[in-house]
C-alpha cells in the first residue's frame, strides 16, 4: 500500500500541471446557398469553449455555440441554432513574438429551431486562426470556421445540408 501513494501523487500532479482554457467567442456566420432553391442569411455567432492541453501543441475540449440563420423556404424564417461539439486543436510550431497559428476540427450535434419544431443535425467544423498572447493568462484570438450541418429538416418537404463560414474573435483565459 505504501508503494501506491507515490503513484497516486504522481497522477494528481500530472492533472494539476495541465492547462485549462476558457474562451468567450463572438462573430458572424455566412451560410452558403443550400442545395434547394432557398437561400440563407447569416447573423451572429457566439460561443463558450472549454479545453485542456494534452500536450504543448494539442488541446481537447468542447464548445457550446449559438447561431442565428434565416432560411427563405417555404417562407422566410429566423432559426436559432444551438451546437455542442467536441474539439481537437493543434497549435503550429512555437510562439513567435506572441503570435501562434492554430487549426482544428470539431464534431458534434446541433439543435435547430424550425417552423415545425426542433430538429437535430450532426455538425462538423474545420477552423483556423491566430492566437495573440496578451499576458501569461490571456490570449486574443482571431479565426475562421467552415461548418456543415447535415440533413436539417425545416419542414417535412424541405431537408438539406446547411454549410457556410464564420469569422470570430475571442478572449481566451488560461488557468
Amino acid at each position: 500500500m505504501k508503494n501506491l501513494r507515490p503513484l497516486a501523487l504522481l497522477a494528481l500532479s500530472t492533472v494539476a500541471a495541465q492547462a485549462y482554457n476558457v474562451e468567450f467567442q463572438f462573430g458572424a456566420n455566412r451560410p452558403s446557398r443550400g442545395d434547394l432553391a432557398g437561400s440563407y442569411k447569416g447573423d451572429s455567432a457566439t460561443g463558450l469553449a472549454w479545453s485542456t492541453n494534452v500536450s504543448e501543441q494539442i488541446s481537447l475540449g468542447t464548445t457550446f455555440s449559438l447561431r442565428q440563420l434565416e432560411h427563405s423556404l417555404p417562407t422566410p424564417t429566423q432559426n436559432d441554432v444551438k451546437s455542442l461539439t467536441l474539439d481537437v486543436v493543434w497549435e503550429l510550431g512555437s510562439e513567435r513574438g506572441g503570435i501562434k497559428p492554430f487549426f482544428g476540427g470539431s464534431i458534434g450535434n446541433s439543435w435547430i429551431d424550425t417552423p415545425t419544431g426542433t430538429d437535430t443535425a450532426i455538425t462538423g467544423i474545420l477552423s483556423a486562426g491566430l492566437r495573440f498572447n496578451l499576458s501569461d493568462s490571456t490570449d486574443f484570438v482571431l479565426g475562421a470556421r467552415y461548418f456543415n450541418m447535415w440533413n436539417v429538416n425545416y419542414t417535412p418537404a424541405v431537408t438539406e445540408d446547411v454549410k457556410g463560414w464564420e469569422s470570430f474573435a475571442a478572449i481566451r483565459l488560461k488557468f
